[in-house]
């Protein structure tokens, strides 16, 4: 099994409100970071796992995007937004190279995340951005409630056991990073507890 085909997979009937949730939580950190980069008319961005393509309509206000993913029923091409099938793992470069690589709950997971780093970073142009937003669910094991708790610590095993990939990966992103020859390195951490009544109450 696979996260594709997985408890979290394209085939789930919930699939759309899942995507839409991870949307409103974390579109507004993808839109800072990005923002915070300089984004620019001229710009060229890959938008890698694109789920249902909010970022990169967001982008395609701006800057010519190419918005791939495995699963494309969520997206609809536009004036400067192309939709490509795509499996990062194993598919060409599609197009580039690439002023900006946009990924968000991508690389955890993936069997070999490592090396999808790898590809991705040879997408860039000299000088391009690799923008990476990745999930850890072990710090929702910190709430106070026992049956929340109870649930983390199920699908942190879901998605070790089963799926084979690791929750905890973005722990490893920079030196990773570094040893791929990208500079200006960094990372900013948005913690979130579930059970608070915050954004990830959901």
């Amino acid at each position: 099994m696979t996260y594709a085909d997985g408890v979290l997979g394209k085939d789930s009937p919930t699939e759309l409100a899942r995507l839409r949730a991870l949307e409103a939580l974390c579109d507004p950190i993808s839109k800072e970071l990005i923002t915070g980069l300089g984004l620019a008319p001229g710009w060229l961005c890959a938008d890698v796992g694109a789920g249902a393509g909010s970022v990169s309509r967001w982008l395609a206000e701006t800057a010519s995007v190419v918005a791939t993913d495995l699963d494309t029923r969520f997206l609809t091409p536009g004036e400067r937004l192309t939709v490509l099938v795509h499996d990062v793992t194993t598919d060409p470069v599609p197009g580039g190279p690439f002023d900006l690589v946009h990924a968000r709950f991508l690389l955890e997971t993936l069997p070999d995340p490592e090396a999808a780093v790898g590809r991705l970073v040879q997408w860039l142009r000299p000088g391009g951005h690799l923008a990476v937003i990745g999930v850890d669910l072990t710090v929702s094991a910190l709430t106070p409630h026992p049956e929340l708790r109870a649930v983390t610590g199920a699908l942190l095993e879901v998605f070790r056991e089963q799926m084979g990939t690791e929750p905890t990966f973005g722990r490893r992103l920079p030196p990773l990073l570094a040893a791929h020859g990208l500079t200006d390195i960094r990372m900013a951490v948005h913690p979130l507890l579930v059970g608070d009544g915050g954004p990830g109450r959901g």
